[in-house]
């Protein structure tokens, strides 16, 4: 699971680089920690989904990098 929370860290980088992704560890929060607001979020899930070919379901709404990893480890050939 680490590989995949440096490859959206990576990830968040790349599409926001204003956010500092350098202390991002599972328990961040995509809204408090990292200051995503809902068009953000959207951003992130969108470059997401892109880089490792899922589709976030219509309710995605996660609250922390963690889940994210979760999901993503869960759905994914990584």
């Amino acid at each position: 699971m680490d590989d995949i929370l440096e490859k959206l860290k990576e990830i968040v980088s790349q599409t926001l680089p204003e956010i500092d992704v350098s202390d991002v560890t599972y328990n961040t929060s995509l809204r408090y920690d990292l200051g995503l607001d809902s068009i953000g979020t959207i951003m992130i899930g969108i470059a997401i989904e892109d880089e490792f070919g899922v589709m976030f379901p219509p309710e995605f709404s996660f609250e922390s990098v963690g889940e994210i990893c979760d999901y993503l480890e869960k759905n994914i050939d990584f």
